[in-house]
């Protein structure tokens, strides 16, 4: 994966032609590369023929059609959470370009702003499809994937605490019963904490990994719900990649120093 800008607009640019009315989204397996959007049909389907497993949808909104290839297929919402009259959302969807403020807050460690932003609404960190919003629409990365790239180890924390809790889930589903909010639950943190995102299919703690972020290797490492064998595109664990995106202003001993430190956390979480 190219490193990025920080510019808060990087996922816009000057177009001079007409604004699609119809979006094409292709959700693909878990781990597999090619998910996106497309303005064109032929190009929609054509990416669907070159990946195995892949689906196809439409969409009038360029939000729903990315919500929708965030989403690893087998993950793809269905008739898992359907939700019914009485579980209408109280809180309305936060607009792609809303979400921009998010990931310069989790960028920025901004605890106090990200905590208002969910206090405010919490679907600043789900859709509509109980999927994680995306924050950078480059690579598909969700608020994780920001945090453990940035290396705000809090900042993790601090997500996986709202996802976490019984009443964050309440706000967003007053009547739903207990075992559809504990399904939920589980379902969102597996996508939070394991999807990888579409450069280099890597999940949350291959960045935290590549980057040298060691705390927020151990917050990932010792979830649960962290999956510590995950590949990305180039077959690589996270355990396999310490390191390898350091920054080249560290000496040779810091690179080594922090390279243990991974291996030591991850090794702990392993056995």
């Amino acid at each position: 994966m190219s490193d990025t800008s920080n510019n808060s607009d990087e996922e816009f640019f000057e177009c001079t032609e007409p604004f699609p009315s119809k979006f094409y989204a292709i959700a693909v397996p878990r781990a597999s590369p090619g998910a996106g959007l497309f303005s064109n049909i032929n190009h929609a389907k054509k990416q669907l023929k070159n990946v195995k497993g892949s689906r196809l949808k439409a969409f009038d909104s360029i939000q729903d059609a990315s919500n929708f290839s965030a989403c690893p297929v087998s993950d793809v919402p269905g008739s898992q959470f359907t939700i019914s009259d009485a579980e209408v959302m109280k809180f309305p969807s936060i607009k792609q370009v809303d979400l921009l403020r998010l990931r310069r807050y989790i960028e920025a460690d901004d605890l106090v702003s990200i905590e208002k932003c969910i206090a405010d609404n919490p679907m600043w960190l789900l859709t509509s499809y109980d999927t994680p919003t995306i924050l950078q629409l480059v690579f598909r990365f969700n608020a994780v994937h920001v945090a453990a790239k940035s290396g705000h180890a809090e900042v993790i924390k601090l997500i996986i605490s709202y996802l976490e809790s019984p009443e964050f889930w309440a706000r967003i589903y007053p009547t739903a019963d207990v075992h559809t909010a504990n399904e939920r639950r589980r379902h969102v943190l597996d996508l939070y904490l394991n999807s990888p995102e579409t450069g280099s299919l890597s999940s949350p703690l291959h960045l935290a990994s590549k980057f040298g972020h060691v705390e927020c290797v151990r917050v990932l490492a010792s979830h649960p719900a962290t999956m510590l064998d995950l590949r990305d595109s180039s077959g690589s664990t996270a355990l396999e990649s310490a390191c390898i995106r350091l920054a080249s202003t560290s000496s040779p001993t810091e690179k080594s120093q922090r390279r243990q430190a991974i291996c030591r956390a991850l090794d702990e979480s392993l056995c």
